[in-house]
């Protein structure tokens, strides 16, 4: 059983890294089938439409479930608030029964709803995506069991000791989110790494020559000019910022230019002040062009125009998606030294640039010595494309599928 992030549907009609490995990993089952998959996600019309043999979805409008009714849900859940009050009071003035400690938790509706589903479904594992309070999550040691609890990590998060109190169990995306998420080692349990997947093959076509040029000039390239491509969120810790910079001190070279991808949170419609800066400074810069959100099913095609992929995050991220994306479609790559990326990419396929204050002078000087040596440009992209492979759909499955094994 899959609990998602509630903030964007399963499978990834909204676009999102986790909704688009678990997705990843409901299309390969329905090819293998070594599991049956119960995922909680949010609802959306338009993901509801998607139907998967092996997968059985329940959708929640809130705190309210969709379509799917549990029985005597509004009873129990009323006869368990009760109860957890009463406990809470005897725990006040002294009169608690031995095991009560652990069970006085105010639980929403929402996590009762889904430990409910887990006992109608009778699922084996459980894993939290990042959806909800933790301590919301005790009770599911009934069922499945506390041994069977995962926290899947997708980014970097500061040590918690509390939350692996409860969650003893992490499955992390690079070993260096894994790393910081145990390094004081007060917390016992199975900390496993996953490495991330994707569709290896939607990323490794390539269009015909007049085709490519053809969306090159509708976003103001030239054939002769330079094409690098950023895709991500528009977030201060995604770097965007340092690669303007970067591009301001390019400004004498009319050949290159910036082709931005991505928003605030994929496809809700969102922004921060900081991200309304961005743009705004991205308007004025003549050779940047903004597309915004551009869903997953059409990024292929803007990679396959590109000729260099930046990834200048200025954070210790997990790993992004991107550079995998970037690998499959033959891209050379700048990184910077940040967490778990450099897990994924080698020296043969990236460039990696430390994270400080030189980072906009720095990449500036890295785009320039790449774009001068096209040799280097295809060789790095011939790197990556092989180096991606490691990383397809269907290892990942497989590599999940091989956790529990044990």
């Amino acid at each position: 059983m899959i609990i998602a992030p509630q903030v964007l549907p399963i499978p990834d009609v909204r676009g999102g890294a986790t909704e688009m490995l678990i997705t990843n990993l409901l299309k390969e089952n329905e090819k293998q089938h070594q599991v049956d998959f119960v995922v909680v996600s949010k609802y959306d019309k338009e993901a509801e439409k998607h139907k998967y043999l092996n997968s059985k979805f329940y959708y929640f409008d809130g705190d309210n479930l969709v379509n799917d009714k549990i029985k005597l849900l509004s009873f129990k859940f009323f006869i368990l608030r009760v109860s957890t009050k009463i406990k809470r009071i005897a725990k006040k003035i002294g009169l608690v029964v031995k095991n009560w400690n652990d069970d006085i938790v105010y639980l929403d509706l929402f996590h009762f709803q889904c430990f409910q589903i887990a006992k109608k479904e009778k699922v084996d594992i459980l894993i939290n995506c990042g959806s909800g309070i933790v301590d919301e999550y005790k009770i599911f040691y009934k069922f499945p069991g506390k041994e069977n609890i995962y926290y899947y990590l997708h980014w970097v998060q500061e040590e918690n000791v509390k939350f692996r109190q409860i969650i003893n169990n992490s499955i992390s995306i690079s070993s260096f989110v894994k790393n910081e998420w145990v390094k004081d080692k007060q917390i016992y349990g199975k900390n496993l790494v996953l490495y991330s997947g994707i569709d290896i093959q939607r990323f490794s076509f390539e269009t015909n020559y007049t085709e490519k040029q053809k969306l090159r000039k509708s976003i103001g390239v030239g054939e002769k000019d330079t094409l690098i491509i950023y895709c991500g969120r528009l977030v201060r810790e995604k770097g965007i910022s340092e690669l303007l910079k970067a591009f301001d001190l390019l400004n004498d070279n009319k050949n290159f230019k910036l082709l931005v991808i991505g928003s605030v949170a994929f496809a809700n419609n969102a922004s921060t002040d900081f991200s309304n800066a961005i743009v705004s400074k991205m308007k004025s810069i003549k050779s940047v062009t903004y597309l915004g959100y551009i869903p997953n099913d059409v990024l292929p095609k803007y990679y396959n125009i590109s000729d260099i992929m930046v990834i200048p995050t200025t954070c210790q991220e997990g790993a992004g998606l991107v550079a995998i994306e970037g690998m499959a479609s033959g891209l050379p790559l700048i990184v910077t030294d940040s967490g778990g990326m450099v897990e994924y990419v080698n020296n043969d396929c990236a460039i990696k640039i430390p994270i400080d204050d030189e980072l906009p002078v720095n990449l500036k000087n890295e785009i320039l010595r790449l774009a001068e040596d096209k040799e280097k440009m295809k060789k790095m992209g011939e790197a990556g494309k092989a180096r991606s492979r490691l990383f397809s759909k269907e290892n990942y499955y497989n590599n999940f599928v091989s956790l529990f094994d044990n």
